[in-house]
């Protein structure tokens, strides 16, 4: 069996904020059995793991403008 995935996801530009470096890519360790349900839905739908993931972050993340909005409040409350 494979070793543990590694997702990747590049960092919007226009999202930049002095306390984030957005220029780089992240990778984050996935634990095995979160890995094995991860490859299993994809083959379900018949989709690609990168494509399964791509669309499973998208729908659970907030869009851009929420989290740029939710990153100036955090940065005013800290002035």
């Amino acid at each position: 069996m494979p070793g543990p995935a590694v997702v990747t996801a590049p960092i919007a530009p226009e999202t930049a904020t002095s306390a984030l470096p957005c220029d780089v890519r992240l990778a984050t360790r996935i634990s095995e059995p979160v890995d094995r349900r991860l490859r299993l839905a994809a083959l379900v739908r018949r989709m690609s793991l990168s494509q399964f993931l791509d669309q499973l972050l998208d729908e659970a993340l907030p869009p851009v403008g929420e989290l740029a909005e939710q990153i100036q409040g955090s940065t005013r409350n800290e002035h």
